[in-house]
Protein backbone atom coordinates (compact mmCIF):
# COMPACT_ATOMS: atom_id res chain seq x y z
CA UNK A 1 0.00 0.00 0.00
CA UNK A 2 2.83 2.67 0.90
CA UNK A 3 4.99 1.85 -2.21
CA UNK A 4 1.59 2.68 -4.37
CA UNK A 5 1.04 5.74 -2.40
CA UNK A 6 4.45 6.39 -3.23
CA UNK A 7 4.08 5.88 -7.05
CA UNK A 8 1.11 8.26 -6.93
CA UNK A 9 2.70 11.00 -5.49
CA UNK A 10 6.01 10.28 -7.43
CA UNK A 11 3.45 10.68 -10.69
CA UNK A 12 1.37 13.91 -9.20
CA UNK A 13 5.15 15.66 -8.60
CA UNK A 14 6.08 14.56 -12.23
CA UNK A 15 2.77 15.65 -13.99
CA UNK A 16 3.11 19.19 -11.89
CA UNK A 17 6.75 19.48 -13.09
CA UNK A 18 6.31 19.09 -16.57
CA UNK A 19 3.39 21.71 -16.61
CA UNK A 20 5.53 24.15 -15.09
CA UNK A 21 8.31 23.40 -17.99
CA UNK A 22 5.93 23.44 -20.62
CA UNK A 23 6.04 27.22 -21.23
CA UNK A 24 9.13 29.47 -21.09
CA UNK A 25 9.98 32.44 -19.30
CA UNK A 26 10.63 34.62 -22.29
CA UNK A 27 11.93 37.79 -20.34
CA UNK A 28 14.72 35.52 -19.26
CA UNK A 29 16.31 36.43 -23.58
CA UNK A 30 15.34 39.94 -23.60
CA UNK A 31 17.69 42.26 -24.86
CA UNK A 32 16.07 45.60 -26.21
CA UNK A 33 12.37 44.83 -24.37
CA UNK A 34 11.34 46.67 -21.68
CA UNK A 35 7.96 46.14 -21.06
CA UNK A 36 5.27 44.10 -22.78
CA UNK A 37 1.85 44.35 -22.51
CA UNK A 38 0.26 40.62 -23.33
CA UNK A 39 -3.99 41.95 -23.63
CA UNK A 40 -5.99 39.90 -25.63
CA UNK A 41 -6.04 36.10 -27.89
CA UNK A 42 -8.80 36.53 -29.98
CA UNK A 43 -10.56 33.38 -32.07
CA UNK A 44 -13.27 32.28 -33.98
CA UNK A 45 -14.31 30.66 -30.04
CA UNK A 46 -14.40 34.15 -28.91
CA UNK A 47 -11.64 36.69 -27.36
CA UNK A 48 -9.70 35.68 -23.83
CA UNK A 49 -8.88 39.03 -21.83
CA UNK A 50 -5.70 37.95 -20.17
CA UNK A 51 -5.90 40.86 -17.60
CA UNK A 52 -2.19 40.23 -16.50
CA UNK A 53 -3.26 35.80 -15.43
CA UNK A 54 -0.65 33.79 -16.03
CA UNK A 55 -2.95 31.20 -16.43
CA UNK A 56 -5.15 33.07 -19.14
CA UNK A 57 -2.02 34.85 -21.19
CA UNK A 58 0.42 31.01 -21.59
CA UNK A 59 -2.19 28.78 -21.93
CA UNK A 60 -5.41 28.75 -25.01
CA UNK A 61 -8.02 26.15 -25.24
CA UNK A 62 -10.18 26.42 -28.48
CA UNK A 63 -12.55 23.50 -29.87
CA UNK A 64 -11.33 21.54 -32.63
CA UNK A 65 -11.67 23.38 -36.53
CA UNK A 66 -9.79 26.35 -34.86
CA UNK A 67 -7.86 27.71 -37.21
CA UNK A 68 -6.14 30.31 -36.20
CA UNK A 69 -5.50 32.98 -32.58
CA UNK A 70 -4.34 36.37 -32.71
CA UNK A 71 -2.13 38.13 -30.11
CA UNK A 72 -2.98 41.67 -29.13
CA UNK A 73 -1.11 43.99 -27.59
CA UNK A 74 1.27 46.22 -27.13
CA UNK A 75 5.12 46.61 -26.38
CA UNK A 76 7.77 49.22 -25.38
CA UNK A 77 11.63 48.71 -25.89
CA UNK A 78 15.34 50.37 -25.37
CA UNK A 79 18.55 51.00 -27.73
CA UNK A 80 16.83 50.54 -31.35
CA UNK A 81 13.00 51.45 -33.16
CA UNK A 82 11.18 48.35 -33.03
CA UNK A 83 10.90 47.16 -36.72
CA UNK A 84 8.15 44.47 -36.92
CA UNK A 85 6.85 41.38 -34.90
CA UNK A 86 6.84 37.58 -35.66
CA UNK A 87 5.42 34.30 -34.47
CA UNK A 88 6.77 30.64 -34.69
CA UNK A 89 5.02 27.55 -33.95
CA UNK A 90 6.98 24.20 -31.80
CA UNK A 91 10.00 26.63 -32.35
CA UNK A 92 9.65 25.86 -35.65
CA UNK A 93 10.74 29.08 -38.82
CA UNK A 94 9.35 32.88 -37.65
CA UNK A 95 7.10 34.52 -40.22
CA UNK A 96 6.05 37.61 -40.35
CA UNK A 97 3.47 40.27 -41.98
CA UNK A 98 3.79 44.12 -42.02
CA UNK A 99 -0.17 44.03 -40.55
CA UNK A 100 1.29 42.15 -37.38
CA UNK A 101 2.50 46.10 -36.79
CA UNK A 102 -0.04 48.36 -35.57
CA UNK A 103 0.50 52.16 -34.60
CA UNK A 104 0.93 53.18 -30.36
CA UNK A 105 -2.28 55.20 -29.60
CA UNK A 106 -1.23 57.88 -27.05
CA UNK A 107 -2.09 56.03 -23.90
CA UNK A 108 0.06 53.09 -25.05
CA UNK A 109 3.36 55.62 -25.84
CA UNK A 110 2.10 57.48 -22.47
CA UNK A 111 2.36 53.94 -20.49
CA UNK A 112 5.27 52.71 -22.34
CA UNK A 113 8.86 52.38 -20.20
CA UNK A 114 10.94 52.49 -22.92
CA UNK A 115 12.26 54.83 -26.22
CA UNK A 116 9.92 52.85 -28.57
CA UNK A 117 6.32 51.44 -28.32
CA UNK A 118 4.19 49.68 -30.91
CA UNK A 119 1.18 47.61 -30.90
CA UNK A 120 0.84 44.46 -32.03
CA UNK A 121 -1.72 41.95 -33.69
CA UNK A 122 -0.12 38.86 -34.62
CA UNK A 123 -2.28 36.09 -36.30
CA UNK A 124 -1.07 32.62 -35.93
CA UNK A 125 -2.23 29.59 -37.89
CA UNK A 126 -2.91 26.51 -35.88
CA UNK A 127 -3.06 22.59 -36.83
CA UNK A 128 -5.23 20.58 -34.04
CA UNK A 129 -3.65 19.08 -31.16
CA UNK A 130 -1.27 21.38 -28.69
CA UNK A 131 1.43 23.29 -30.26
CA UNK A 132 3.25 25.98 -28.47
CA UNK A 133 2.92 29.40 -29.90
CA UNK A 134 5.79 32.27 -29.86
CA UNK A 135 5.79 35.86 -30.59
CA UNK A 136 8.47 37.87 -30.99
CA UNK A 137 9.46 41.54 -31.71
CA UNK A 138 12.18 42.38 -34.07
CA UNK A 139 14.11 45.22 -33.66
CA UNK A 140 16.31 47.56 -36.21
CA UNK A 141 19.35 46.22 -34.60
CA UNK A 142 18.43 43.51 -35.98
CA UNK A 143 17.87 41.31 -32.28
CA UNK A 144 14.99 39.36 -31.87
CA UNK A 145 13.02 39.41 -28.27
CA UNK A 146 10.29 36.50 -27.47
CA UNK A 147 7.32 38.77 -25.71
CA UNK A 148 4.44 35.79 -25.74
CA UNK A 149 4.61 32.30 -25.14
CA UNK A 150 1.15 30.22 -25.19
CA UNK A 151 0.75 26.61 -25.12
CA UNK A 152 -2.29 26.50 -27.92
CA UNK A 153 -4.94 23.38 -27.74
CA UNK A 154 -7.02 23.02 -30.80
CA UNK A 155 -9.98 20.07 -29.57
CA UNK A 156 -7.74 17.43 -28.36
CA UNK A 157 -4.15 17.60 -26.24
CA UNK A 158 -2.11 15.85 -28.05
CA UNK A 159 2.17 15.97 -27.41
CA UNK A 160 4.65 17.91 -28.88
CA UNK A 161 8.13 19.28 -29.82
CA UNK A 162 9.76 22.32 -28.88
CA UNK A 163 12.57 23.06 -30.96
CA UNK A 164 13.64 26.38 -29.96
CA UNK A 165 17.03 26.43 -27.80
CA UNK A 166 16.57 27.96 -24.43
CA UNK A 167 17.39 31.62 -24.82
CA UNK A 168 20.88 32.92 -22.66
CA UNK A 169 19.96 34.87 -19.70
CA UNK A 170 22.29 38.55 -19.09
CA UNK A 171 23.98 38.27 -16.36
CA UNK A 172 26.36 40.11 -14.25
CA UNK A 173 29.80 37.99 -14.89
CA UNK A 174 30.52 38.08 -11.14
CA UNK A 175 26.96 36.63 -10.60
CA UNK A 176 26.19 33.28 -11.72
CA UNK A 177 22.43 33.38 -13.09
CA UNK A 178 19.95 30.96 -12.13
CA UNK A 179 17.06 30.03 -14.76
CA UNK A 180 13.31 31.31 -13.68
CA UNK A 181 11.96 28.85 -15.30
CA UNK A 182 13.24 25.26 -15.51
CA UNK A 183 13.55 23.73 -19.21
CA UNK A 184 13.17 19.77 -20.09
CA UNK A 185 16.73 18.94 -18.76
CA UNK A 186 16.23 21.56 -15.40
CA UNK A 187 13.09 19.92 -15.25
CA UNK A 188 14.21 16.24 -14.96
CA UNK A 189 16.44 16.70 -12.28
CA UNK A 190 13.87 18.47 -10.26
CA UNK A 191 11.54 15.25 -11.29
CA UNK A 192 14.04 13.04 -10.06
CA UNK A 193 15.37 14.96 -6.85
CA UNK A 194 11.46 15.14 -6.29
CA UNK A 195 10.66 11.39 -6.50
CA UNK A 196 13.76 10.50 -3.75
CA UNK A 197 12.24 13.00 -1.63
CA UNK A 198 9.08 11.00 -1.85
CA UNK A 199 11.05 7.63 -1.69
CA UNK A 200 12.90 8.95 1.64
CA UNK A 201 9.91 10.12 3.12
CA UNK A 202 8.63 6.70 2.38
CA UNK A 203 11.58 5.00 4.03
CA UNK A 204 10.90 7.20 7.10
CA UNK A 205 7.08 6.38 7.82
CA UNK A 206 8.28 2.74 7.24
CA UNK A 207 10.84 2.86 9.83
CA UNK A 208 8.66 5.03 12.60
CA UNK A 209 5.80 1.87 12.09
CA UNK A 210 8.37 -0.61 12.82
CA UNK A 211 9.86 0.80 15.44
Amino acid sequence: MKKIISIILATMLLASVAVFAAVPDVKAGWTNTVHVSNDIIKSAAGNVTCDNDDAKINYLTVPAGTADATFWGWVSGDNAAIEGFYYSVNGGEKATDAAFTVAAEDAVINAGKGAYDSRYDVKVPLTEGTQLVRVYVKYADGKMDAIWACEVTVGTASDYTDNEAAPETPSNPETPSTPSNPETGDAMIVAIVAVAAVALAGVAVSKKVRA
